[in-house]
């Protein structure tokens, strides 16, 4: 059975991505290229997201190839884009590569088209949240929910202009950036999010990790910034 809403999806996730680099070009490469330099990023990402999010919930589907395809069973985001990172990384690092500069350089649209997929749970299973009287009203329920998919869609293309806007001479900053704000927003809407049980999910833990670790590192950067400009460190 073809899943229509999450075909329609990425359809319109790639179409934002589309505009987006012709709105506002990538500094490293012609806007033309851009497809040419992330899809090996998305496939590899796509690929490791669901593997580990099957390892996570059901290690014995990792044997059924048919059940692996299913991608609507659940994708491990941060797996995705940690394999991502990795890949974009190491082509950075080749004597023919942009270095960190062309990694920064990809950010934004990836968080664009982060901010598209989740704009579309219009056209996926409805946008859920908690009760609200000027939400939206889910297929299959009866009470109006605030449709935190879209609030987390709109900070998310928020944080790509700021990581687009970023200095381009700092492109590890742009990624803490772009890393921690992306922790930060879905550790923040899993607190409204459907849940089993009372406590945080998995998915809203490693998120804080993220921003956590995201925080340190802009904060390490800042002092080594400090100490190459011969500003003393701020003490305790």
């Amino acid at each position: 059975m073809i899943d229509r809403g999450l075909l329609a999806s990425v359809a319109v996730a790639a179409a934002v991505v589309w505009a987006a680099a012709r709105l506002a070009p990538p500094r490293t490469q012609p806007a033309g290229a851009l497809g040419d330099a992330a899809f090996p990023l998305v496939g590899l990402g796509v690929v490791a997201a669901r593997l580990v999010a099957v390892a996570l919930d059901d290690p014995a589907g990792l044997t059924q190839l048919r059940d692996l395809l299913i991608i609507r069973g659940g994708m491990h985001l941060w797996s995705g884009v940690a394999a991502a990172g990795a890949l974009g990384w190491w082509r950075g690092a080749r004597p023919s590569g942009r270095g960190l500069a062309g990694l920064a350089d990809l950010a934004p649209y990836g968080l664009w088209a982060y901010a598209a997929y989740e704009a579309t749970c219009l056209l996926r299973d409805g946008c859920f949240g908690p009760p609200a009287p000027a939400g939206l009203v889910p297929p299959g329920l009866g009470e109006r929910q605030f449709p935190v998919g879209l609030a987390v869609a709109a900070a998310a293309a928020g944080l790509a202009v700021a990581v687009r806007r970023w200095p381009p001479r700092d492109p590890a900053g742009a990624l803490v950036l772009a890393a921690g704000g992306l922790g930060t927003v879905r550790a923040a809407a899993a607190l409204w999010l459907p849940k089993v049980g009372t406590g945080p999910t998995r998915q809203q833990l490693e998120s804080l990790a993220v921003a956590v670790a995201a925080a340190a590192a802009g904060a390490a950067l800042a002092a080594a910034r400090r100490r190459r400009r011969g500003v003393p460190a701020a003490g305790p």
